[in-house]
């Protein structure tokens, strides 16, 4: 899928790209794919646990990564807060298309598999923006 994105992407002389959430749930589990900064939550007996990692460039494990690849992690500090940025650019470490930094990023998917308990609530799946509060 990442490859016809990105040679659309370069048909049509466009950039950018996207992250992916799925879950794929049967009678006692489930398995969840994710790629890039969005997240999956179960919530069990009134708790939230995070059941995926978000793939960003201040994640330690997603960073080195990077560095392997050639590529590096800028810090950009702005009042407060900072972001971590693939080539000074991209927060995500994992996408669908993203063409231009292919060479440091990857579009390999986590995937979790998730055996439900009987005090399992609910799931949320969501994208960064849904998560990113300030």
């Amino acid at each position: 899928m990442d490859q016809d994105i990105c040679r659309n992407q370069e048909k049509l002389d466009i950039g950018g790209g996207s992250t992916a959430l799925f879950a794929v749930i049967g009678e006692n589990k489930m398995h969840i794919g994710n790629i890039g900064d969005s997240k999956a939550v179960i919530f069990r007996d009134g708790e939230a646990l995070t059941l995926t990692t978000e793939h960003n460039a201040n994640n330690k494990e997603e960073r080195r990564d990077v560095e392997s690849r050639g590529g590096w992690v800028f810090e950009k500090k702005v009042n407060e807060h900072t972001r971590y940025l693939v080539q000074g650019a991209l927060e995500v470490t994992r996408s669908l298309g993203d063409r231009m930094y292919k060479k440091y990023i990857t579009c390999e998917p986590e995937i979790v598999e998730y055996e439900f308990t009987k005090d399992d609530e609910y799931i949320i799946l969501g994208s960064d923006g849904f998560w990113k509060v300030n």
